[in-house]
């Protein structure tokens, strides 16, 4: 079998999602061994085994479905990528198919290049150009908002995250802010509200969505109000950072939104720390790893990352930032 080291490991997205059930597809039987071996929870496995009755089949599809979306702890177990799949697939829960993870490696190799093999072959990128972080940043300015989960689908570790978030607690502020007018102007503020904005394509935040459902300290069923607020912005200080998102999710005004935001946004502050952390960070990121984090769920920006694809590959650039020498790297 490839070394694992070989295995692609760029991140795949809702779109992959033929490719990945051709390779696995004689799974069906162990889908709920392979669905734990993803990240995905006991709970969601249940939920999916209730929800299509034990249809192999179409359990075995949701959860490749909700493995590509990134509805699992992708922190604890990694994002979406061959070399998970392979993992997957060869541990003992998934069936230890030594066999077909030896296929899917073969298959699934890094490029000489580095960039994933299942890159559209319309792209072609020369080899060394570097797009450099001023462009990068002009290019993001407009998504600056949603830093914090394209930090992490690019790489950086959550705590230099949550470090750079410490440095102001402008996010919190706005959360508070936006929670505060959503409860004084909505009569039938409910949990139910808040569960489904976690859950939808823009916020997917599942597991936190489950949490709330779960919850004691906020009650279901019942009218919040701004009672309940200090323990909103405590519950939902994680995502504090997509305020805006889960504002546009309650319908929430944009005009009203705009107003929350401070002088001198802390988004715009974070994203360059944020980017810091992505440049300094080893290996060096790829053109294509940035289309891979704009287009995950939890970002959600497929557009942009179409846009921004295309524009870089016919400048002919590979990497987001300039790579560090072939003498730096290998000391890594």
């Amino acid at each position: 079998m490839a070394a694992w080291n070989e295995v692609d490991d760029k991140c795949l997205v809702a779109d992959d999602f033929q490719d990945v059930r051709k390779e696995v597809g004689t799974l069906t039987g162990l889908w709920d061994g392979v669905a734990v071996c993803l990240g995905l929870t006991r709970d969601s496995v249940r939920e999916i085994e209730l929800k299509y009755r034990g249809d192999p089949l179409r359990c075995l599809d949701e959860v490749i479905e909700g493995w590509l979306n990134q509805n699992y702890n992708y922190g604890k177990f990694g994002l979406p990528s061959w070399r998970g799949l392979v993992s997957a697939v060869a541990d003992g829960s998934g069936g230890k198919n030594s066999a077909l993870a030896k296929k899917i490696a073969e298959k699934h190799k890094k490029s000489p290049s580095g960039l994933s093999n299942n890159t559209p072959s319309a792209v072609i990128i020369k080899s060394g150009g570097f797009v450099g972080k001023k462009a990068v940043l002009n290019d993001l300015a407009r998504v600056a908002h949603k830093w914090h989960p394209l930090g992490l689908q690019l790489g950086v570790e959550g705590h230099d995250l949550d470090k750079i978030r410490g440095d102001g607690n402008e996010a919190q502020n706005c959360l508070s802010k936006m929670l505060s007018n959503w409860l004084s102007n909505n009569d039938d503020a409910k949990r139910e509200d808040l569960v489904d904005m976690l859950r939808s394509n823009a916020i997917c935040e599942q597991q936190l969505a489950r949490r709330l459902m779960n919850s004691k300290d906020i009650p279901g069923g019942s009218r919040l109000t701004s009672a309940h607020l200090p323990k909103l912005v405590t519950f939902l200080d994680p995502v504090a950072s997509k305020w805006e998102d889960i504002g546009i999710q309650l319908d929430i005004e944009t005009g009203t939104l705009e107003s929350l935001k401070p002088a001198g946004n802390d988004a715009d502050k974070a994203l360059p720390k944020m980017l810091t952390k992505v440049e300094n960070g080893y290996p060096p990121r790829t053109v294509r790893d940035l289309y891979s984090a704009l287009s995950s769920a939890p970002v959600g920006e497929k557009v942009l990352a179409e846009t921004l694809l295309k524009k870089y590959t016919d400048q002919g650039k590979e990497y987001l930032f300039k790579p560090e020498n072939d003498d730096e790297q290998s000391k890594h």
